[in-house]
């Protein structure tokens, strides 16, 4: 009888998984929110989408601009708590998203806000619009 109820519980897990994959609009969102609670402002860079490659000078530039922009903002909230991710609204070629999302800080305070993705071979990354 444990056999089964843990094999149930693991299929649960799997199926949650593999809906909250990376490969979707919604999972690269997530992805990038998990990064950012995290304060891994690299990874972040990492995820986003570029039209040109960029330099290490570049990414290190972007890196720089999240830890002296955004952090403070998050800090000033005591942090990230949690994060929620709403609905997704898909562009008619199906290569592009708008995910919305809503940050909840640690200070009681919540921010709702979109981030636009877009599918680069195969895969959804967050769109840097440059």
């Amino acid at each position: 009888m444990k056999k089964i109820k843990f094999l149930g519980l693991a299929l649960i897990a799997l199926a949650f998984a593999a809906c909250t994959s990376s490969n979707t609009p919604e999972g690269a969102t997530q992805d990038m929110l998990t990064q950012l609670k995290k304060g891994n402002y690299e990874k972040i860079v990492d995820m986003m989408y570029f039209s040109k490659e960029l330099s290490k000078d570049d990414k290190a530039q972007m890196v720089a601009l999240f830890q002296g922009k955004v952090q403070p903002e998050i800090n000033k909230h005591e942090g990230i708590a949690s994060f929620e991710i709403g609905e997704v609204t898909m562009a008619e070629d199906g290569e592009h998203a708008t995910v919305a999302y809503t940050i909840n800080y640690g200070d009681g305070t919540s921010k709702p806000s979109k981030n636009e993705v877009i599918k680069v071979d195969g895969k959804w990354m967050n769109d840097a619009g440059k």
